[in-house]
């Protein structure tokens, strides 16, 4: 019987210890009679074949049958728990619930409780868990308190009322606060991390999970995901911290953690950081995730405007079936700004019709179209793009709200040329948006407008006046406009108003512009100067204003646009005053000729060929005059006559490219330039060339001949080449004209070279050489020409050194008659050349100062012979003041005298030292 009972106590405390009954639950089943034993012991066997069906009926009937049995209570308590074992949770408690004596009620209490916690009974739950908590200890106690606290919270959520939410809500946490000492402290952590983030008290929710991360590292990153999602509500950079330590460790949770870390940075707008760990995200994130990651990535690239890695980005995300509308129309939008900044017609053109074709009736899609027809506008595709703007304006009727979108419009008209439809829309932008940033730009498209008119219309009177009317229109709004803009636009009403010959209007504005210089940089300074001058000289033909305010303009700006037409007008300009004022002609015709140079270097064809040569001409005048003023004078040391010459060869040598310029004259020219440079090679060639076609074509009469002979003679001299020269001369004198000015000069020069080339021992009269020298000089001096001198004068007086040479180097009795000589064929007019000498003194000023000159000297040289011959020191002195007044009176005029009188300054000094001798 005892190994019976034992047995029994033993199966219904398995029973009963599913749920946690007491250990000594087994007293409960103490039978009294046989009867009751052998009920247990049937009951027992049952449970032990899994015949719960049967136990249950039995004990049931055995209840039944026997109200008042000792029994009664536990075997409610044994129904109650298999009810409960069979998750029958309302029959369980019914069954617990016929229990009378309290300490069977107090046995099966931890069971009624979690049958009430399965049916979601919270209200009695807790009232119970508050009956029994106070009866028990220990880790019961423990579970009951955990119980009243999942009651208490679960039936929070379950109240529709804030007050009873919240009373309920305060007394869950207090009783889970209570339980972090015990056993349930994981669990209660749980709970308190939901219950705080009920109550927006993020902070304390991530911290229970943090901590929970720690005790029970099996489910660490469950935990820390939880705190980081906590986190994210007021610490987002410790919810990325947390995410991190997530992804770090790869466990299961990694692929959320990333997911939600890239949200996270794309909700911190931390696009830099998506895209440089971008690669790692989506290594982690789950693979049906990545479509929607990349649309994340998609976005962070837009915002960095790195538009070529939006394309990449979002090529994925267009193939997610499952993409909601928003998602896709936010794709498609994306790709079409993009794709605009990309300038990509294609992506952006496909992005366009899915659009259009998903949603036709979107608010998105006066914007789209808009871009479509910026797209072909920015890409040139006019013709397009107006299509896309006449759509636009056809289907939405509002479209002339919109003010971009009207200024753009009127903007393509512009760059269509249609300027008459341009400036209406322009205006009708104006009218519709008076208050809009874009009024300057659209008042200045106007005007611009009017100024592309003058391209293409034939009436210019008409387009002008508009453009007048329109400038003004626009200076009626000088708040919209700089101060720059502003005499940017003056300067062109000034300027149109002097293209319809309203001189006097366009200088008052001109005139205003410069008195405030503030707004004007030196170009535009130049530019106004140099209409000011126009105005003058437009005006009253005033040329002394136009030319100080066109020079003020050249000064102002070195690099203008106008400074060749300026050169011209400048030139034209001191012509025309050259011509008004004889006294200043010179320096005028100076500084024309400067100015037309100047013109010419910039653009030498622009230049008529006439003008060309008249420069070259002056230039070469000028040096000419400059180096006959004085024999001193040279050219190195005049920087202007440098120059002069300079320019003159560079003009010469531009002319000679073509043939028809090719004369004997502008060769001759242009060979003494050369010279003038020493640049004899180049003297040279330009001679031999003509020299050349004078052998080949003998029969012809060139009339610039003798003098190209004579030149390239002197230049052969001055190369060492005296017996070339002498050749030369041999060759072509015999052809020469005999009134040529150039024969005599050339007979003078052979006969110095062939001097030049016989020994002093052989000057005596039998040497034939030499007694045609004598006789050519002799020749010269007798066929005299005042206007050839003096040619004449020095063969004359070579003539006399040599005869005196030949006969006795101190012959003074022979000088003095030979002078004397040579001054009576001078003075002479017996004859009609010696007349025709004569007469021309009187014309010739300049000559007869020069043949005074001689004169003074052929007397100074009688003195010095008469001195020496008759030892007379009077003489002596006569001739010293000649030869003084000559200097004093600056009339040595020729390096011939200078040379002859530097050797009878010498004779004189040779006098004074013979005579102290004696």
């Amino acid at each position: 019987m005892k190994i019976f009972k034992k047995k029994i106590i033993y199966l219904f405390l398995f029973i009963f210890f599913l749920f946690d009954a007491y250990p000594e639950e087994g007293s409960l089943l103490n039978p009294t009679n046989q009867e009751e034993a052998l009920f247990l012991r049937r009951i027992a066997e049952f449970w032990q074949d899994g015949e719960m069906g049967i136990a249950k009926y039995q004990i049931e009937n055995y209840i039944n049958d026997n109200p008042k049995s000792a029994l009664v209570d536990s075997l409610h308590a044994l129904l109650g728990n298999i009810f409960m074992n069979e998750k029958n949770y309302s029959k369980a408690i019914s069954a617990y619930d016929n229990i009378k004596k309290e300490d069977v009620k107090d046995k099966i209490a931890i069971n009624l409780l979690a049958c009430m916690h399965n049916l979601k009974w919270y209200s009695r739950l807790i009232d119970e868990c508050d009956n029994y908590f106070e009866k028990v200890d220990g880790e019961l106690k423990q579970k009951i308190a955990y119980l009243k606290a999942i009651s208490l919270y679960n039936k929070s959520l379950s109240s529709s009322e804030d007050d009873e939410i919240l009373q309920l809500t305060e007394k869950a946490k207090e009783q889970f606060e209570n339980l972090l000492e015990s056993k349930y402290e994981n669990q209660a952590k749980e709970y308190l991390s939901q219950i705080h983030k009920n109550l927006n008290d993020y902070d304390q929710a991530s911290k229970y999970y943090l901590d929970l991360a720690m005790l029970d590292p099996s489910k660490k990153d469950d935990h820390l995901f939880q705190a980081a999602l906590l986190q994210a509500h007021f610490n987002k950079d410790e919810a990325l911290n947390t995410f991190n330590r997530i992804t770090d460790n790869l466990s299961t949770k990694s692929p959320d953690a990333a997911y939600n870390k890239l949200l996270l940075l794309f909700e911190m707008k931390r696009f830099l950081d998506i895209v440089e760990q971008k690669d790692k995200l989506l290594t982690l994130i789950a693979k049906d995730r990545k479509p929607l990651a990349n649309f994340f990535i998609a976005r962070a690239h837009f915002h960095l405007k790195d538009y070529e890695n939006v394309l990449t980005s979002l090529t994925d995300v267009l193939q997610i079936k499952d993409l909601t509308k928003d998602q896709l129309k936010l794709s498609l939008i994306i790709l079409m700004q993009s794709s605009f900044h990309l300038n990509d017609l294609k992506v952006f053109n496909s992005s366009f019709d899915t659009f259009t074709k998903e949603f036709p009736n979107d608010d998105q899609l006066f914007e789209s179209m808009f871009a479509k027809g910026l797209l072909n506008k920015n890409n040139k595709n006019y013709e397009i793009s107006l299509k896309d703007f006449e759509n636009i304006e056809e289907q939405f009727e509002d479209s002339i709200k919109d003010d971009k979108f009207l200024f753009e419009y009127a903007h393509l008209l512009f760059l269509m040329d249609n300027t008459t439809k341009s400036r209406t829309k322009f205006n009708e932008f104006i009218e519709n948006h008076p208050a809009s940033p874009l009024i300057a730009s659209s008042l200045s498209f106007i005007v611009n407008s009017c100024i592309r008119d003058l391209k293409n219309e034939s009436d210019l009177i008409v387009v002008r006046n508009n453009l007048i009317t329109e400038i003004e229109n626009l200076l009626k709004r000088e708040d919209l406009f700089s101060k720059e803009e502003l005499t940017e636009f003056k300067y062109l009403l000034a300027k149109t108003h002097f293209d319809l010959e309203s001189f006097d209007l366009s200088l008052n504005i001109l005139t205003t512009l410069v008195k405030d210089k503030s707004s004007l940089t030196n170009e535009d300074l130049s530019e106004t100067n140099l209409l000011i001058g126009f105005c003058h000289k437009n005006l009253d033909n005033n040329l002394h204003e136009f030319i100080k305010f066109a020079k003020l303009s050249l000064e102002l700006n070195k690099n203008s646009t106008h400074k060749f037409s300026t050169y011209i007008n400048l030139f034209n300009s001191y012509l025309s005053l050259a011509k008004e004022d004889e006294s200043q002609a010179e320096q005028n015709l100076i500084k024309a000729s400067n100015f037309l140079y100047r013109a010419y270097e910039i653009t030498p064809k622009e230049i008529s060929q006439n003008n060309i040569l008249w420069l070259a001409t002056f230039f070469t005048q000028k040096v000419k005059d400059y180096l006959l003023e004085s024999y001193k004078h040279e050219l190195k040391n005049s920087y202007q006559m440098t120059t002069f010459c300079k320019n003159a060869i560079n003009l010469f040598n531009d002319l000679l490219t073509d043939k028809v310029n090719v004369t004997d004259e502008n060769v001759l020219k242009l060979a003494f330039l050369y010279s003038q440079q020493t640049q004899l090679i180049q003297a040279r060639e330009q001679l031999e060339k003509l020299v050349q076609n004078y052998r080949f074509n003998p029969e012809k009469n060139y009339y610039n001949k003798e003098e190209v002979i004579y030149e390239l003679a002197k230049i052969y001299e001055k190369e060492n080449g005296g017996k070339k020269a002498i050749s030369l001369y041999e060759e072509f004198i015999p052809t020469f004209q005999k009134d040529s000015r150039f024969k005599f000069s050339s007979l003078l020069h052979l006969s110095r070279l062939e001097l030049s080339t016989i020994d002093k021992d052989n000057l005596v009269i039998s040497n034939k050489e030499f007694e045609k020298i004598i006789s050519n000089l002799k020749t010269i001096s007798f066929q005299k020409i005042f206007e050839n001198e003096p040619t004449h004068l020095e063969a004359a007086l070579d003539y006399v050194d040599v005869v005196c040479y030949m006969e006795n180097k101190c012959n003074w009795e022979k000088r003095l008659f030979l002078l004397g000589r040579l001054k009576e064929n001078f003075n002479s007019e017996e004859d009609i050349i010696s007349q025709d000498y004569q007469t021309m003194k009187g014309e010739l000023k300049d000559q007869d100062k020069l043949f005074n000159s001689y004169m003074s000297v052929v007397e100074v040289e009688k003195n010095i012979s008469l001195g020496y011959l008759e030892k007379d020191r009077e003489k002596i002195s006569q001739a010293k003041q000649i030869l003084k007044k000559l200097k004093n009176e600056n009339l040595i005029c020729t390096r011939y005298l200078e040379n002859r009188i530097s050797k009878n300054e010498k004779l004189i000094e040779e006098f004074a030292f013979e005579e102290t001798q004696q």
